[in-house]
């Protein structure tokens, strides 16, 4: 079983996919619910509805969203980025809504790429990554930290973390 598929027990405590709207951002092949909008940048058949930058969800009115999950792709900027992306997904969140995020811890990431034997991806920007770090990041933006509200965070997933926000 994926770490998402681990977390997504998680998630049905909050939404109902079947009663709300969202979107999967890097899903890839496999977006946490069938029913989520799978926006990813890679081609995968028949499964991303959306080929496109996650760093701009224009396509998307503002406040239009029930929740936005997103699994492994948000480490994948540099750090200068990650606020306004962050914004960019809040952005379009119903008040009440849900961000929904599932991110390595880069040190536990990393640490399993040596024990697997396996190399680790050069797209991952901050060797220091991981929940702390992404605490900050939304508590030292004005915009964030003003209309996230954190309300679970599970510290170990594998080799991630998962973290639950509330848009107010």
């Amino acid at each position: 079983m994926g770490e998402e598929q681990a977390v997504k027990d998680e998630v049905l405590k909050y939404i109902n996919p079947y009663m709300v709207n969202g979107v999967d951002i890097g899903g890839g092949g496999s977006p946490i619910f069938p029913q989520a909008i799978n926006i990813d940048e890679q081609q995968f058949p028949s499964t991303v509805q959306w080929h496109g930058d996650a760093r701009d969800l224009s396509f998307f009115r503002d406040g239009v969203l029930d929740y936005v999950f997103s699994s492994h792709c948000w480490e994948d900027f540099d750090s200068e980025e990650k606020p306004k992306i962050l914004a960019e997904w809040v952005r379009v969140l119903k008040p009440d809504g849900y961000l929904f995020l599932l991110l390595p811890d880069e040190q536990r990431y990393r640490a399993s790429c040596l024990k697997n034997n396996s190399k680790a991806n050069p797209n991952h920007k901050d060797p220091d990554f991981g929940l702390e770090k992404t605490r900050l990041i939304v508590q030292s933006d004005s915009y964030l930290n003003s209309h996230l509200t954190e309300i679970q965070a599970i510290p170990e997933v594998g080799y991630s973390f998962f973290i639950v926000f509330k848009k107010a």
